[in-house]
C-alpha cells in the first residue's frame, strides 16, 4: 500500500490485498487430515457474504455491538471482518472468560446478538447467531454503505477485567495505522507464514498476526490445539517463517524443544553446539542447528514477542539456536504496539525504537506516555476511566516507567502500580530484581512483591518457582547470590517457594500478582539467606512421573497407582480429568497423545505402553521430503523405465490394462485402495497408470518391512516414490502424513489389507482405509490386482513369467460422517467385483 494513502478500513485493506494479490493463500486452518486454505480473493468472498446477511438482519443497524466467541479459525476472521464491513461493530470475547464477565461485557454494550458455536458459553439476554451456516450462504455483494477510518472497529475488552468491565474503543484508523506502521518491523525480503497461536480477541494477534501479512501477501495458519507438540508440528508442515506470541508460549517451546533432544539421546550433541553458537553470528547458527531447523520446516526465522515481560535468557535461547527475537511494546489501547525491535536491529535489554508515527516521552516519575493515529479515543462509556488515561491532546498514560537511551531506544523498568515504596521513601521495581534472580540456576520463574512486616511497613519477598530436579536450596543460593549484586535498598528479606505448577496468569501470560499476594498471605515466608538441608530429588524416570501425575489427575484420591489400575474404574478419569491429564503429559514429559489414543487405554499399563510408543515417535526427525524433491521427481522416471518397467515388461504376458476411462476427468490427489499379493503389485499399478498420474503418486509401504534396513527404504522411496505407513502403533501419525500428501496434490496408493496375501484372495479391509477415505475427502479409486501371485507368490525367491491384469473401477467419494467398517466393506466388495472382471459393478 502506498505510504501516502490515507488508512482504509479494515475490510478496505482486505480488498486491496485481493486486489494486488488475490491469488495468493490468505488463511488456512488443518482439520482432520486435510488442510483447507483460503486466498485472499475467497476470503474477501465470505466476507462479503456474511455483511450481506447481517445488514438483511432488521435488528442491526450501523454501529450496533455485536460479540464474538469462536475459535481462532479462517471463518473466525471472515465473521469478523463480515461485522465490520457491514458497519456493525465487534467485541471479541475470549474463550476463557466466566459467564459472569460475558453478561457484565452484554449489558455494557448493549449488545443484542453474540455469534458463537455450540462449545461456547452462553450469554444471557442475548441472542445467540451459530456461525456454521455462514459455510452455506451464497457469493453476495457487500452493503453499499462501508464504514469510514474514523468509525470504531471494535471494542475491546481485557478478560480479567473485574466488576466494571473496561473495554477500549478502537477505530478502524487506529487499527490499520498500528498495522502499517508495524510492518516495517519484518523487511520486505521476508516472506511471512504465520502460525497463530494468539486467540483473536487481543490485539496483539489481530494487529501483527492477521492484518500485518496482508499488507505484505503473507498467510495465516490456524489450528485447532495449542500444545507444545501441535505447534512445533504445524511449523514444520507449514514451513512457518514467523511466530506472533507471548513470552509464556516461547518459553513452552523452547521446553518442548529441549525435552524432545533429551529423549532423542542428542543432548550431548546440544550442549556442544549451544556453547559454540555464542561465538558465531546469528547469521551462521542455522547451520549449527541444522537437524533441528530441519524438523522445523526448515523456514522458522523469527518470532515476534509481546503482552508481557520476555525474560532475557529466553530471548537468548532462540537467537542462540538463529532465530531472531523481535520484541514488541504495547497496550491494547495502542492498537496495541508503541515500540519494537526489527528483524535486523534488536538491542539487548530494550523494547526497541517508536513505530513511525507514534510519539513517546517521559513524564513523572519516568511514565511513558504515547500518541500516535494508534492511539484509542477512550474507554466504551467510561468517562472517568478515560479521563485518568487519556489526556486532552491525544496523550495515553500507559502506567510503565521507563528510559530512552541513544537514538531513542526504549527501555522498560517497571510499572507503577507494581513499584514498592519502602518506609524509607525509596522506591524499588519488581522487574531490576527479577531479572537478576533469572540468572540464577535452578530458577524457572519469579515474582518479586512487598509484603508487610509487623509493623505494617512493605518488604520486599521474592516467590521463587524452581526448575525440575531442583530443591529448596537452589532457592536460597539464587536469593543469596542475587543480593550480592542488588543494592541496599533493593534486597530481598524473604523468599517462598511456588509448589503449585505455574504461577497464575491472563490469558495474554501475564502473572496475576494479586493472586498470589492473596496466596502468600496464607504461607509463612523463609527469611532470605536461611541455610536449609539439600533437599534436591532424585531424577524421576518418566514412569514415576507419569503416577505422579495420574495421581494428581485422579478424582478418586484413595486409589493406588499400579501397572492394573483401571483408568476409569479406579481413577475416576472422566472426560475433564482426561483432558486435564493429556496436557499434564504435554507439559511434563513433552509427549503428545490425542484423546482416542487415551480412551482406548483401559489400565495404567496401557498408558505407559503409549506414553513409550510417544517417546520414541517423538524422538524422530519426522518424514523425509528428499523424494518428494526435484532431483528423485527427475530421476525417478527414468530409472523406472530402465531399472523397474522392462523387467515388468518380460514377466507379465500378457499385461492387461483396463478401465482407464474411469480416471478420465479427474484430477488430482486421488486414493488408489488396492489388492495385495505381490511385491509386483506396485509396479503393475504404477506401470498401468498414465503418465502424468504416475509422476504424482506416493505409494504407502510398511514401515515395518521396507524401511528396516535404511539402504531399502531409500530404493524404495527413489524408485517407487515410497513413504513409511505404521501398520500398528502410531498409526495416526501416518494418517496424517497422508493428509499433508494430498494437501500437496498428491495421489495415494495404499493396500488396505494391511499384507500381502498367500493365495491370491482378497483379504478382509481394514477400518483405516474408512478412516483415511473420509479424513483425505478425496475420489476413491478401487483398483484390482490379478496375476501377481503367480509372477512372485508370497514367499517365493523368484519371479516366473504370467498374466497380470489391472482393472480400475469408478471412483468412490466418501462422506466425512460414513462409518469406516462399511466404508472399508464397500471397497472390499468394489475390488472383489473388478478381479471378476464386471468392473461395471464395482461401485
Amino acid at each position: 500500500m502506498p505510504a501516502h494513502a490515507e488508512p482504509p478500513t479494515l475490510p478496505g485493506l482486505l480488498e486491496h490485498a485481493a486486489r494486488s494479490h488475490g491469488s495468493a493463500v490468505a488463511v488456512s486452518m488443518r482439520e482432520g487430515l486435510r488442510t483447507e486454505c483460503w486466498t485472499y480473493a475467497e476470503l474477501l468472498g465470505h466476507v462479503e457474504a456474511i455483511a450481506a446477511w447481517l445488514a438483511r438482519q432488521e435488528d442491526l443497524k450501523a454501529q450496533d455491538r455485536v460479540l464474538v466467541s469462536m475459535p481462532n479459525s479462517p471463518w473466525a476472521v471472515a465473521t469478523h471482518l463480515g461485522l465490520m464491513r457491514a458497519g456493525l461493530v465487534a467485541v471479541p470475547l475470549d474463550l476463557g472468560s466466566s459467564a459472569e464477565f460475558l453478561e457484565r461485557v452484554g449489558r455494557k454494550t448493549g449488545a443484542l446478538h453474540v455469534i458463537a458455536g455450540p462449545a461456547a458459553r452462553a450469554v444471557p439476554d442475548l441472542s445467540t447467531i451459530d456461525p456454521a451456516q455462514f459455510a452455506a450462504l451464497p457469493p453476495a455483494a457487500p452493503p453499499q454503505d462501508a464504514p469510514g477510518p474514523d468509525d470504531v472497529a471494535e471494542i475491546v475488552f481485557t478478560s480479567g477485567t473485574t466488576g466494571d468491565p473496561k473495554g477500549t474503543v478502537l477505530s478502524h484508523a487506529n487499527i490499520v495505522s498500528n498495522a502499517i506502521a508495524a510492518s516495517a518491523v519484518v523487511p520486505d525480503r521476508m516472506p511471512l507464514r504465520l502460525l497463530s497461536i494468539l486467540p483473536l480477541s487481543h490485539m496483539l494477534e489481530q494487529t501483527v498476526g492477521l492484518y500485518l501479512p496482508m499488507l505484505k501477501s503473507g498467510s495465516v495458519h490456524y489450528m485447532t490445539r495449542i500444545q507444545p507438540a501441535t505447534v512445533l508440528r504445524e511449523i514444520r508442515r507449514q514451513r512457518v517463517t514467523g511466530l506472533v506470541v507471548v513470552p509464556r508460549i516461547l518459553e513452552m517451546l523452547s521446553r518442548g524443544i529441549e525435552q524432545s533432544i533429551r529423549q532423542s539421546g542428542h543432548w550431548p550433541w546440544w550442549e556442544r553446539r549451544t556453547k559454540l553458537a555464542e561465538h558465531v553470528p546469528i547469521a551462521l547458527r542455522r547451520h549449527l542447528f541444522r537437524p533441528l531447523h530441519r524438523q522445523l520446516g526448515g523456514e522458522l526465522r523469527f518470532v515476534l514477542c509481546g503482552g508481557a515481560a520476555l525474560p532475557e535468557a529466553v530471548a537468548q535461547w532462540w537467537e542462540r539456536i538463529g532465530v531472531h527475537v523481535i520484541i514488541g511494546y504495547g497496550s491494547t489501547e495502542c492498537a496495541p504496539v508503541i515500540a519494537s525491535t526489527t528483524y535486523d536491529e534488536r538491542p539487548a535489554g530494550s523494547v526497541g525504537w517508536p513505530l513511525a508515527g507514534v510519539e513517546v516521552k517521559l513524564a513523572e516519575a519516568g511514565e511513558i506516555w504515547a500518541r500516535g493515529p494508534n492511539v484509542a479515543r477512550g474507554y466504551w462509556q467510561d468517562a472517568e476511566r478515560s479521563t485518568a488515561a487519556f489526556t486532552a491532546d491525544g496523550w495515553f498514560r500507559t502506567g510503565d516507567i521507563g528510559e530512552l537511551g541513544n537514538g531513542g531506544v526504549l527501555r522498560i523498568t517497571g510499572r507503577l502500580g507494581e513499584r514498592i515504596v519502602l518506609a524509607s521513601g525509596q522506591k524499588v521495581f519488581p522487574a531490576d530484581i527479577e531479572q537478576e534472580l533469572r540468572k540464577e540456576a535452578g530458577i524457572a520463574d519469579c515474582v518479586v512483591l512487598a509484603l508487610p512486616d509487623a509493623a505494617g511497613h512493605e518488604k520486599i519477598h521474592a516467590s521463587l518457582r524452581l526448575a525440575a530436579g531442583f530443591g529448596a536450596d537452589a532457592a536460597e543460593t539464587a536469593v543469596r547470590n542475587a543480593n550480592t549484586r542488588l543494592a541496599n535498598h533493593q534486597r530481598i528479606l524473604g523468599h517462598s517457594v511456588w509448589a503449585t505448577g505455574d504461577f497464575p496468569r491472563t490469558s495474554l501470560g501475564k502473572i496475576r500478582r494479586s493472586d498470589i499476594l492473596a496466596t502468600l498471605g496464607a504461607e509463612p515466608a523463609r527469611p532470605a539467606a536461611r541455610p536449609v538441608p539439600d533437599q534436591t530429588p532424585p531424577r524421576e524416570s518418566t514412569q514415576d512421573q507419569l503416577h505422579a501425575l495420574l495421581r494428581r489427575a485422579a478424582r478418586n484420591r484413595e486409589a493406588v497407582v499400579g501397572p492394573d489400575t483401571e483408568l476409569a474404574g479406579d481413577l475416576g478419569l472422566d472426560s475433564l480429568a482426561q483432558v486435564e491429564l493429556l496436557a499434564a503429559i504435554e507439559e511434563r514429559l513433552g509427549i503428545a497423545l490425542d484423546e482416542e489414543q487415551l480412551s482406548a487405554a483401559r489400565t495404567v499399563s496401557d498408558l505407559e505402553t503409549l506414553v513409550e510408543a510417544g517417546a520414541r515417535a517423538g524422538s524422530s526427525d519426522g518424514p523425509s521430503e528428499w523424494p518428494l524433491g526435484t532431483i528423485a521427481g527427475a530421476l525417478r522416471p527414468m530409472l523406472q523405465s530402465t531399472l523397474l518397467f522392462p523387467p515388468h515388461r518380460l514377466l507379465a504376458r500378457p499385461f492387461t490394462v483396463e478401465g482407464l476411462e474411469q480416471l478420465a476427468g479427474l484430477r488430482g490427489p486421488m486414493l488408489f485402495a488396492a489388492n495385495h499379493s505381490s511385491h509386483v503389485d506396485t509396479v503393475s499399478v504404477l506401470r498401468a497408470l498414465p503418465r502424468e498420474i504416475r509422476r504424482t503418486t506416493v505409494v504407502a509401504a510398511a514401515s515395518d518391512y521396507f524401511y528396516r534396513n535404511r539402504l531399502a527404504g531409500a530404493a524404495a522411496s527413489l524408485l517407487l516414490n515410497t513413504f513409511p505407513f505404521s501398520r500398528a502403533g502410531g498409526v495416526r501419525a501416518s494418517l496424517e502424513r497422508c493428509g499433508e500428501l494430498a494437501d500437496r496434490k498428491l495421489s495415494i496408493l495404499i493396500y488396505p489389507e494391511g499384507t500381502r496375501s498367500p493365495d491370491g484372495s482378497v483379504l478382509p479391509f481394514r477400518s483405516g482405509i474408512g478412516l483415511l477415505a473420509r479424513g483425505l475427502g478425496i475420489p476413491v479409486v478401487p483398483v484390482a490386482v490379478a496375476g501377481g501371485d503367480i509372477i512372485l507368490p508370497k514367499g517365493a525367491r523368484w519371479p516366473r513369467p504370467g498374466a497380470v491384469r489391472v482393472a480400475f473401477g469408478a471412483p468412490q467419494h466418501v462422506d466425512a460422517a460414513a462409518d469406516p467398517e462399511e466404508t472399508a466393506r464397500r471397497l472390499h466388495v468394489s475390488v472383489v467385483t473388478l478381479l471378476k472382471g464386471n468392473p461395471d459393478d464395482a461401485r
